[in-house]
């Protein structure tokens, strides 16, 4: 490119679809408030773009969710309980992100502004790969294409490891990055 940008690598949900990240938070709040444990919407959105396990954990180790979790269950969350969460968690957000998943306005233009110029596009999710089976084809009928797809479920770690975007690089032949 006339940049020396040779590829871009966007997150999915509130970059690419899900205009404010409306689903994870959506789902978050709705598993506490089955557990008894109500948390706000701003509470779910603090932890935005890691796994979602590691979401779910970091919501729970939150002073205020944390207090409120023993107060109702008369201990500390534990990991069962993050595996108990979690496990409720991935067919509710299934069930629903195709609801949120138009894209985000200007994408399109932004897609063909980035390929007209030799410039591709990676992305990354907290997402695991089952969460995205919809979310992929869906965004394909509006016109996104990107040049590589990975998922937190693809790699080691997700976020705040650099793992997804160095996949992406590797995926894309894109070195130095």
């Amino acid at each position: 490119s006339q940049t020396g940008v040779k590829g871009v690598i966007f997150d999915w949900a509130g970059t690419i679809v899900d205009y404010g990240c409306q689903a994870p938070t959506v789902v978050f709040v709705e598993i506490f408030k089955e557990k008894g444990v109500e948390i706000t919407l701003a509470e779910a959105r603090e932890p935005m773009g890691i796994a979602k396990r590691d979401h779910v954990k970091y919501l729970l180790e939150m002073p205020r969710i944390n207090a409120l979790w023993s107060e109702k269950y008369g201990k500390t969350p534990d990991e069962s309980d993050v595996d108990d969460i979690y496990s409720r968690l991935e067919p509710k957000l299934k069930e629903i992100v195709t609801d949120y998943g138009d894209l985000i306005p200007g994408l399109i233009e932004l897609q063909a502004y980035l390929k007209g110029r030799g410039i591709k596009i990676g992305t990354t999710t907290g997402y695991v790969s089952s969460m995205m089976e919809d979310i992929i084809p869906s965004a394909k009928e509006q016109g996104f294409e990107p040049d590589s797809i990975v998922t937190s479920s693809d790699v080691e770690s997700g976020r705040p490891q650099p793992w997804m975007c160095f996949k992406n690089a590797a995926n894309m032949g894109i070195y130095p990055m």
